[in-house]
């Protein structure tokens, strides 16, 4: 199984024209092969730029609201917002021209069949770079109070409920066209990041050690008119310098590795949420889930670690249980054989043994019986003298 993925951004009037001279290639892409550019396919709008495109369709919406007698759009308004459609970078492996065209297309229908082929005024299927993946832009245009057009990308991500609806749609809607296309973990803390923005970041870092070269300077010759004066101011020069220049070297050194440090921080710390995020996938839970499942887990896991005490104490007491069943079953026997050769000597057999002694034992009974009852007339004559 391998994730979708879908990102928006939002682009004001200033932002259109940097983003569209990245799509068509007019400014230099590091990470794009400049031998593949001719690969690249225009989706929609061909032969125009994605900046003229968008402003030729804001365009539209300003006209319709100068003739409605309306106010104009605000100056700080989303003119578009761009999308990126690609597939994580392993399902591309084999995939053939016609697939990748395929996909293409399916992708392009999902935004036609949300938008409308109006807003999406521009498509392009860039293929050189390691991915494939779609550049496409959305004029949010929506009808105000008035009936009249205006722009509003807040009616279309304007909150993180629609943003992720947007993202369930387009991986229900790209599973259709292949089975193993799902959508990415729920609320991962994952995020893409431009390689500009790392050095920002890494920037920010090391700010604070700004290298700071100490000021280099020669300092005026004396008015010396010996030779032996001046080869001694020379090398006392050279020696000031030369340590400076040590000082400063030492400066870098430590700059350049601390820098490394907090670059191998960052790497570190995107790979850790990368390894994360891909166990939380190939898991099918969502990190919410997956607590309350080790929570559940820890909490069986003390109730069998609880059943298996009390299985060894059962053990225990069952094992005392068949030593003291061992002993009484060999007290029995010695008993029976007690019990047999008592009958051989008194030349009886067993049932006639048992006979006499429950009649032996009945005896005994009527003389317990009758020592009461004198025990009784007795207390009753030392009671009652004259009765007697």
């Amino acid at each position: 199984m391998t994730a979708v993925i879908l990102r928006t951004k939002k682009l004001k009037k200033t932002n259109v024209a940097l983003s569209s001279a990245h799509v068509t290639r007019v400014i230099e892409t590091p990470n794009a092969d400049p031998r593949k550019t001719h690969l690249n396919v225009a989706l929609i709008g061909e032969g125009r730029s994605p900046d003229e495109l968008v402003k030729s369709r804001v365009g539209e919406v300003i006209e319709a609201r100068k003739n409605a007698g309306v106010k104009s759009i605000r100056k700080d308004a989303v003119w578009a917002v761009e999308f990126v459609l690609t597939v994580r970078d392993e399902y591309w492996a084999g995939k053939s021209p016609a697939h990748i065209n395929s996909w293409a297309q399916h992708s392009l229908g999902f935004l036609l069949s949300r938008y409308g082929a109006e807003d999406i005024v521009s498509a392009t299927l860039h293929l050189d770079e390691t991915s494939p993946h779609i550049h496409a832009y959305h004029v949010p245009v929506v009808r105000d109070a008035h009936s009249t057009a205006t722009l509003s990308a807040k009616a279309f991500y304007g909150s993180a409920q629609k943003l992720s609806l947007l993202q369930d749609d387009y991986a229900a809607h790209m599973s259709c066209f292949d089975e193993v296309l799902i959508r990415g973990l729920k609320k991962s803390r994952a995020r893409h990041k431009k390689v500009r923005e790392w050095y920002s970041l890494l920037e920010g870092e090391v700010k604070r050690e700004t290298i700071k070269l100490p000021p280099l300077r020669v300092n005026q010759p004396p008015f010396l008119f010996t030779v032996g004066d001046r080869k001694e101011w020379a090398e006392a020069e050279s020696k000031r310098i030369r340590s400076e220049l040590e000082v400063s070297a030492r400066r870098i050194m430590e700059a350049r590795a601390k820098a490394l440090y907090v670059a191998r921080q960052y790497q570190l710390k995107y790979k850790t949420e990368y390894c994360r995020t891909d166990a939380y996938r190939h898991i099918g839970m969502a990190p919410e889930e997956l607590l309350d499942w080790v929570k559940s887990y820890s909490q069986h896991r003390s109730q069998l670690s609880q059943l298996s005490r009390d299985s060894s104490n059962f053990e225990q007491l069952y094992l005392e249980a068949l030593a003291e069943l061992s002993a009484a079953e060999e007290l029995i026997g010695n008993y029976s054989v007690l019990f047999n050769e008592l009958c051989g000597g008194l030349g009886v057999s067993v049932s006639e043994l048992a006979s006499h002694a429950s009649e032996i034992c009945a005896a005994v009974k009527a003389k317990r019986a009758w020592i009461e009852l004198s025990d009784d007339l007795s207390e009753h004559q030392a009671a009652y003298p004259e009765n007697v």
